[in-house]
């Protein structure tokens, strides 16, 4: 992403969907995941992938979700601090499905699988109407 041309009269949105047409619909900027929504089913999001992004470094391994929420998990218990995620983009790009996917991961490495996440899950739609 950092070494495509933007010519003018072309906005983020339109590299970001060209992007988006290859296999690899995620990347990194700097510590930023950027994702586009491949709006098709990915085998990308197994316990099998918690396992490999656990306690590896961001650029470790291809971009990934899970890559993220694993970088705010150390962070938190290397800092002994609160960390946020923050997912962001416009109806329909996945966000919910991010955020669930971060849960999933937490949930997951923490130990607590079920009673966290199920009570996550429980929350976010009051969460969403926020």
């Amino acid at each position: 992403m950092g070494s495509l041309l933007i010519r003018r009269g072309r906005g983020t949105r339109d590299v970001l969907d060209k992007c988006g047409k290859n296999i690899k619909v995620k990347t990194y900027v700097g510590s930023v995941l950027i994702a586009v929504n491949p709006n098709t089913p990915l085998p990308i999001y197994s316990i099998e992938q918690i396992r490999l992004y656990r306690n590896r470094r961001i650029g470790e391994l291809p971009p990934h979700i899970f890559a993220i929420a694993n970088s705010a998990y150390c962070n938190m218990k290397s800092s002994n601090r609160d960390q946020c995620v923050f997912i962001s983009g416009e109806s329909g790009s996945g966000k919910t499905e991010s955020a669930k996917l971060v849960i999933q991961f937490l949930a997951t490495i923490s130990g607590q699988h079920s009673w966290i996440e199920q009570q996550v899950l429980e929350a976010n739609p009051i969460i969403e109407g926020l």
